[in-house]
Parts: structure tokens; C-alpha cells; sequence
């Protein structure tokens, strides 16, 4: 099986807004353990962003590099587009979270082409869950994947030494085992109840923050078991999550606020987020009542 994996460097983080400045990409060929093809490109558009200093200083690429060595985003685009739709698959590193929802915003920009008439059919393989990771290995950014598994990215946050480390990294596995888990559904994980104050370092668990549901885990189906036997504390499918209104008066609202209830000020409430089975519990351990909404 022939994978496309490619990456892109960007002006932002924002997938709706982000405009690629580098596209990478390499063509690997699983059954033959080989590399067919690797290609790299600077990409700039004169309505582009301002490139911040920020940018330019994590990707070591300057406005100068972009406005004397790239070619237009069109292009760039059009050019993966055609290498995806010659191959069985593609893969990257945060690939459904980031570089694919940039590539689908802009097929349909400058080619009016769906992203599932280009994809359709194909294993879409993102190596932030869809590789059988030990369970010690927490940590899912790419220096430290490739720094774990005993080899370094030299040049790290460039489009082709990020693809080219994604797919060392993919050929380090079986690569059934990989395409089984890239079918796989991806379940969302939440803590049980608050466990910031008890684990500090609940991000080296993997887990990461939301703004509304909190700290959150995304686990493959298969391996849930598996990373609940490994977790010092219990947690839910997010599916089971409500939401509650702490109904205390203006006068009470400190005792929400240590509850960790947020303030709604459009509706004037306080909410939380949380399992009906922690919400039960909230007049013995607080002095108040909940309700769902």
C-alpha cells in the first residue's frame, strides 16, 4: 500500500483561517519498505497574513524566503491533490486535526472539489492515535515521539522533515496493525470528576484542556480498556457529560465558583459540564442544587 504523508507549515494555528507557507510530502510504499517520492514547496499569496515573528522564528522561514522562492497556493494545493489521488492513502502528524481541514477548506477555495471526492475510499491514517504507541509513551508531539523511538527531526516544524519523521515513525509498526486502528472510531475521554489539584501532570498522561468540557483524552475503541487500567483516576465517555445550572443566588456565587461553575452572562447562570453522577452528588458536597439545561 502506496501512503501519501504530508504536512503543512501555516500562518496560525486557526484551521479557518490559517494559509499554508510550506507544504511536504512524501510518497512511501508500506509493502516494499521503500520511498518513491519527496517533495517540498514554499507557498505565498500577496492577500496572505502577515507572517508573524512567531511563525518565522518556529519554522525559520522569512517573508524573503516566501516572496523570492515559492510558488502560489493554487499550485501547491493542485499538486498534492493530484499525488493524493494517485495513491491508496495519505497520513500526517495531526493530520485530521489540522493539515486536513486546511487542505479541505481550500479544495473547495480555488477548486470547488469536495475533500471526500478526493479521499473517498482511501486509509486516512493520523499518527497522533492511529499507531499502537506503548503506554508509557504519553506525550504525542512529534520531537518527542521521534526522540523516544531513538531518532531525531533535524529540522523540526518544516513541512518535509515533519512528514519525512511522520513516516519513519509509521514504519516502526505493523502496518495492519496501524490500518486497523485508522478505522477505528475515535472515543473522547473525560475525567470523572475535577483531578487537576490531585494530578498536576495530568497533561503527561496525554490528556489536553478544552475551553468547555475541560481536560480531555482521545483514545481509540480498542485500547480504551487498556489505557483505563493504566489511569490513576476514573474516566467517562464524553457522551455522558450534561450540563447543569448551580442554582444559588447572587449573594452565594463564590460557593459556584469554588465549585468550578463557569458564568454564562448572556443567559446570567452558572454552569458546568459533567456526568449526572457527579451532578447528584453536588447538594451534599456543596450546600446547593443543580438542574440540568
Amino acid at each position: 500500500m502506496k501512503i501519501v504523508i504530508f504536512d503543512f507549515e501555516a500562518t496560525g494555528l486557526d484551521t479557518e483561517t490559517a494559509e499554508p507557507i510550506e507544504l511536504g510530502l512524501a510518497v512511501y510504499d508500506f509493502a516494499s519498505q521503500r520511498l518513491i517520492k519527496s517533495q517540498s514547496e514554499l507557498m505565498y499569496h500577496p492577500s496572505y497574513p502577515q507572517i508573524t515573528p512567531k511563525i518565522q522564528r518556529l519554522t525559520n522561514i522569512s517573508l524573503d524566503h516566501l516572496m523570492s522562492d515559492s510558488i502560489l497556493p493554487h499550485d501547491g494545493i493542485l499538486k498534492l491533490a493530484e499525488t493524493i489521488q494517485k495513491y491508496d492513502g495519505i497520513a500526517g502528524h495531526n493530520i485530521k486535526g489540522y493539515d486536513l481541514k486546511i487542505l479541505e477548506r481550500l479544495l473547495i477555495k480555488y477548486f470547488d472539489l469536495p475533500i471526500q471526492t478526493l479521499v473517498h475510499n482511501k486509509l486516512v491514517i493520523d499518527t497522533m492515535t492511529d499507531l499502537p504507541y506503548p503506554l508509557e509513551i504519553k506525550r504525542r508531539d512529534l520531537v518527542s515521539l521521534a526522540a523516544h523511538h531513538g531518532f531525531l527531526n533535524p529540522f523540526p516544524h518544516r513541512a518535509l522533515p515533519d512528514a519525512m519523521s511522520t513516516m519513519k515513525l509509521m514504519s516502526l509498526y505493523p502496518f495492519d496493525e496501524v490500518k486497523q486502528l485508522a478505522r477505528e472510531p475515535l472515543i473522547r475521554l473525560v475525567p470523572y470528576d475535577d483531578v487537576t489539584t490531585q494530578y498536576e501532570d495530568i497533561r503527561e498522561m496525554g490528556f489536553r484542556k478544552d475551553n468547555l468540557i475541560g481536560w480531555f483524552k482521545e483514545v481509540k475503541s480498542s485500547r480504551i480498556a487498556l489505557e483505563m487500567a493504566e489511569c490513576p483516576f476514573k474516566f467517562v465517555h464524553v457522551s455522558e457529560l450534561k450540563t447543569y445550572q448551580a442554582m444559588v443566588s447572587y449573594q452565594d456565587r463564590e460557593i459556584a465558583k469554588q465549585a468550578k461553575f463557569k458564568w454564562e452572562p448572556q443567559k446570567r447562570i452558572w454552569f458546568k459540564i459533567m456526568p449526572e453522577s457527579i451532578a447528584a452528588e453536588y447538594p451534599s458536597l456543596y450546600g446547593f442544587n443543580v438542574e440540568e439545561i
